[in-house]
């Protein structure tokens, strides 16, 4: 049963234990992305967040996902929240495994998602350094408390294929077979050096920002035991592109730097990050994923001579590349 309307969400609210009946109930329809249905509920002074996982995502060419990744997501999230800091991650009020539904609690009204805030030409370094703490936080932890078991449950990369390799990488292999090499070599690094849990969609869209720069992680979809270097490629595939376009060069790249810094990056660690970024770039531009930011001509052949060199060359300096990169 797909939660299409708001009176099917009212329905479905009135159905469960969750909300007093006596509470005068709201619902409205919240940008969910490509990949979920995504509703606010109001229930006199309380707010909760339902969201519901989509079989075929919303973007033009044909794109099928497992729904049962929205029963990951909540494993990532219960798995989590004990060891990240209060309040970084929401909480799980209700789950329905049948409907791949769940509810967690709703963010501060004053939490705005941090790409909105970039798009606004709002280029704030402490909001970097505070994903680079909770992306670190969110690694470290899960490499020292999760157990075989756990490591185990986490393993599946099912949908970290139908959402990040096939999309993204293998659709770029058909469209540039000059890459293919190099580009088989970058998913071998994500699917043989698992070290931790991923995220997999560390990007600014799924971060809430509040009024002191506490950053608010949602979405934990494609959740995985995997290779770290993909959330920080994915992060910075997104801040720079949004320097590219807004002209924020040097904002874009001393945030990038705070991240790396906080994060507490290291070169040889994380080798390929430089060749990941480039393959996660041309994907916004050439993928099944694309932004729809990025509309000069000009800018998007930019980005893919700076990708394609990336690419083919995933081991070079980080901070040597982006510093020409983002030269303006």
């Amino acid at each position: 049963m797909e939660l299409l309307t708001e009176e099917q969400v009212e329905r479905y609210i009135a159905s469960l234990d969750v909300i007093q009946r006596t509470k005068m109930v709201t619902v409205q329809r919240l940008s969910g992305g490509i990949s979920c249905l995504v509703w606010k509920v109001t229930a006199d002074d309380e707010k909760w967040v339902l969201k519901q996982a989509l079989g075929k995502l919303n973007v033009d060419e044909n794109w099928f996902a497992d729904v049962r990744r929205i029963e990951r997501e909540q494993h990532a999230m219960w798995f989590l929240e004990p060891m990240m800091p209060e309040g970084t991650i929401p909480r799980i009020i209700h789950s329905d495994a049948i409907n791949h539904v769940y509810m967690m609690n709703c963010a501060p009204e004053e939490a705005i998602p941090w790409k909105n805030r970039l798009m606004e030409g709002e280029f704030q370094s402490e909001a970097a350094r505070q994903a680079g703490l909770l992306l670190r936080a969110m690694h470290e932890n899960s490499r020292r408390f999760a157990d075989q078991e756990q490591q185990e449950a986490f393993g599946d990369m099912t949908f970290f294929r139908e959402l990040r390799i096939e999309p993204f990488h293998r659709h770029l292999i058909r469209k540039y077979p000059e890459l293919g090499s190099n580009l088989e070599a970058l998913i071998s690094d994500l699917e043989e050096n698992r070290t931790c849990l991923v995220h997999g969609d560390f990007s600014p869209k799924n971060m809430l920002v509040d009024n002191r720069q506490r950053v608010i992680l949602l979405d934990y979809e494609v959740a995985h035991w995997g290779n770290p270097v993909f959330d920080l490629a994915f992060l910075l595939a997104h801040l720079l592109l949004k320097g590219w376009v807004l002209g924020k060069h040097i904002d874009a790249l001393q945030m990038i730097e705070r991240f790396l810094e906080a994060y507490e990056f290291n070169q040889e660690r994380h080798a390929q990050l430089i060749g990941h970024t480039g393959a996660l770039l041309l994907s916004r531009i050439d993928g099944k994923s694309t932004v729809d930011y990025v509309k000069e001509q000009k800018l998007k052949d930019l980005i893919r001579q700076t990708a394609i060199h990336w690419i083919q060359h995933p081991d070079d300096d980080v901070f040597m590349k982006l510093r020409k990169a983002m030269k303006g």
